[in-house]
């Protein structure tokens, strides 16, 4: 057995315990978690054909590690795109961070010291619902991707986060699909928590509000094809 370098992602369900406890006398609760956990595993057996990579899942975490192949930092950023997106059908939000270095990671089993990295910067530096990298790990897989930087947007505290709040319009002023549904979604989070008597947990949503707020009044405009 050998460590290899390898890119990992660790995610965190927010709020996981509070949806345990409000799941013991409500059937819905148990509901949504066992369908939004069911479709984790799925995912993961749906995705363990991709070339070069692994996932494990247990109990409120997601852990995915690649190879440093090319473009790596473009297939990351699509694929934490649908975990978020599958997340937010069962109105759960996460947070995460992105790490590189040595890993070992087969179907059983997960560790090393860059799996350390990243649950480090989940647990004591992302604080938002955000999924962060650090500037140096950026830096050194941004040279082996394409055209990036947008996808991976830098935050007031230095970290860059994995952006979905670049909010799509055509030229006719209609919202775009997946923009639309991120829009509703956090929108109705955000009016469920943000009276949060805890400030931790207010602080949150207030971020996503920012963020909201600021792809709202600069979207991506594309045009519509004309029909000839």
């Amino acid at each position: 057995m050998e460590y290899s370098e390898r890119i990992i992602v660790f995610l965190d369900i927010l709020g996981f315990s509070k949806i345990i406890e409000e799941s013991v006398n409500n059937e819905d609760v148990r509901s949504n978690l066992l369908k939004a956990l069911n479709e984790m595993y799925e995912y993961d057996l749906k995705s363990k054909a991709i070339r070069g990579r692994q996932i494990t899942t247990f109990s409120d975490s997601i852990v995915i590690s690649y190879s440093l192949l090319d473009n790596v930092l473009t297939h990351v950023f699509y694929e934490i795109r649908n975990i978020i997106l599958l997340l937010l059908e069962h109105k759960l939000i996460c947070r995460g961070g992105i790490s590189k270095g040595l890993l070992y990671h087969d179907d059983k089993v997960v560790f090393g010291p860059a799996l350390n990295e990243a649950y480090s910067l989940e647990s004591k530096v992302a604080n938002y619902p955000r999924v962060i990298i650090s500037d140096d790990d950026f830096n050194i897989l941004n040279k082996k991707s394409d055209s990036i930087l947008e996808y991976f947007k830098r935050d007031n505290d230095g970290y860059r986060y994995i952006n979905l709040f670049d909010f799509v319009f055509n030229d006719k002023g209609e919202l775009g699909y997946i923009s639309k549904y991120i829009i509703d979604v956090y929108t109705e989070l955000i009016k469920k928590n943000i009276q949060n008597e805890n400030e931790s947990i207010r602080q949150k949503y207030v971020w996503l509000i920012e963020k909201l707020e600021y792809g709202i009044k600069h979207p991506m405009v594309w045009k519509i094809k004309e029909d000839s």
